[in-house]
């Protein structure tokens, strides 16, 4: 019995403490992503709603449009610039 216990090996103080020390450093990557992801994804978002769409076209081809935004999002809206594609 004595032979069988002699004969067995283990790894080395060195192996088990990299692969310790690998564990626990990929588990704070996956909790630190998971975190990141949860709180990203809580944070408020801009979001507008238009409203109101309307459009007056005169005789001598003069036209007028008028639409209203609403923002029912969390965050303040800065609009710099509106286009309107059309003919």
């Amino acid at each position: 019995m004595k032979k069988l216990i002699s004969n067995r090996k283990a790894l080395s103080n060195v192996v088990s403490t990299l692969i310790i020390l690998v564990v626990s450093v990929l588990l704070a990557g996956v909790v630190t992503m998971y975190a990141v992801n949860i709180t990203s994804t809580r944070t408020q978002q801009e979001q507008l709603k238009l409203t109101k769409q309307a459009i007056w076209v005169y005789g001598d081809g003069t036209a007028y449009a008028t639409v209203a935004v609403d923002n029912v999002g969390g965050r303040d809206v800065v609009i710099d610039k509106v286009q309107v594609r059309g003919v």
